[in-house]
């Protein structure tokens, strides 16, 4: 009979399983397994918050940021973080609101040598730049850094620095002036210049608006040249629009672009004008109504005459109303007119004026009366009107070589 206490018989009791669990040992103490537990759990907690950041944070067509959330990628923008976290919060934050001190952040940022990083904050940068923000594009686009820039971030510097192009404050000799002067700095001309020559449209057009905005007498010539010969289409319309913020132009040479640009001349070949570009006639129609005066009010009812419709004839009819004298009467010349010094065909003739010239009605005589054939083809009865130019060129002239133009209120 086997002893149910002998360990060599194979069998072991209760009391001897509690003896050899009393004897194991463990590598570490129970408290230094715990801390080692807290810290474990710390990681995955943090670990688990960066992926949720990330996961809920950019997209390229939609941007949302968790509650919270720019104030942690503005921290790890900003501490000493491994290179990966610091890019994601660079380029995070330009889904946050548009903070001046992220932008400063930013820029500080692209001044980086990370490469990656660099490329991030000048994606964000885009949300949160202001008029502060002129020193470093500038800068940027001057030193070597831009030729790190890609086509689309050199353009939007462009645009952007286009929008804040204002003309130089008067320079003073008081304190006050020299203290607003340095609070509100502005665009250089030569970044404009020089972009100009750009071989991206976009780049060009973009420096043509500035060049308007910082309005200077020496830049006119360079935007009169692209009016007169632009180098693509949208260079044209650019044009316009910086000769309309210029006050400083050639208001003859802009009319005269803007005419153009309305195909006021009409074709001798007999082929029709080809249609401008989309845009094109309402950038000088605008152009047209901020110059203002006889030859501007002339242009447009010129251009009102010759459209039965489009969608720009309503505006064209708004911007007549503005300029024309409700107690005046105006005609247009169908044909080439003579002038007369008396309502008769046989008077002398003070002086010929040729098709689309705009008239100012005088008085008429009131009486119908038909040219003779042998003066002129035989036309509908009318009667003789006294007119004038804006040339100061006077005189009388059939009703049937005419067209009147109304002008509602």
């Amino acid at each position: 009979m086997q002893n149910p206490g002998n360990v060599e018989s194979g069998v072991f009791h209760e009391s001897d399983r509690s003896d050899s669990k009393s004897k194991m040992q463990f590598p570490f103490p129970i408290p230094t397994l715990a801390a080692i537990a807290v810290l474990f759990c710390c990681a995955l907690i943090g670990a688990s918050q960066r992926a949720e950041l990330q996961a809920q944070t950019v997209t390229e067509t939609e941007q949302t940021v968790v509650p919270g959330g720019c104030d942690l990628y503005r921290a790890m923008a900003a501490d000493a973080v491994p290179s990966r976290e610091r890019t994601f919060a660079l380029r995070a934050l330009e889904a946050c609101p548009r903070n001046p001190e992220v932008a400063r952040l930013l820029e500080n940022a692209v001044n980086s040598d990370d490469f990656t990083a660099r490329a991030a904050a000048l994606a964000s940068l885009t949300t949160h730049l202001d008029e502060k923000s002129i020193p470093f594009l500038v800068e940027l686009y001057a030193t070597s850094r831009a030729a790190d820039l890609d086509t689309e971030t050199e353009t939007f510097i462009f645009e952007y620095l286009s929008r804040l192009a204002t003309p130089a404050p008067e320079t003073g000799n008081t304190t006050e002036s020299k203290t607003e002067m340095a609070a509100a700095p502005t665009v250089p001309d030569w970044i404009f210049v020089q972009g100009l020559n750009n071989a991206e449209a976009r780049i060009r057009q973009a420096a043509l608006r500035g060049l308007g905005g910082l309005d200077q007498q020496k830049h006119w010539p360079l935007i009169e040249a692209v009016l007169r010969k632009p180098r693509s289409p949208g260079d044209r319309i650019a044009a316009l629009q910086a000769a309309r913020k210029m006050k400083h132009r050639d208001a003859l040479q802009a009319l005269a672009a803007a005419r153009d640009a309305l195909n006021q001349n009409p074709s001798t070949s007999g082929r029709p004008a080809p249609k401008p570009e989309p845009g094109l006639e309402r950038a000088a129609l605008e152009l047209v109504a901020d110059l203002g005066g006889p030859r501007a009010l002339e242009t447009l009812m010129i251009y009102d005459a010759r459209q039965s419709s489009g969608p720009n004839r309503a505006l064209v009819q708004k911007m007549i109303q503005s300029l024309a004298d409700p107690k005046q009467s105006y005609a247009l010349t169908i044909s080439r007119a003579r002038l007369h010094a008396r309502a008769s065909e046989v008077s002398p003739i003070d002086g010929v004026v040729a098709r689309d010239t705009i008239l100012y009605i005088i008085e008429g005589t009131g009486l119908g009366y038909r040219l003779p054939p042998a003066h002129e083809r035989p036309g509908p009865e009318s009667n003789w009107l006294r007119v004038r130019t804006t040339d100061g060129l006077a005189g009388w002239v059939h009703g049937s070589q005419i067209q009147r133009l109304s002008v509602g209120r």
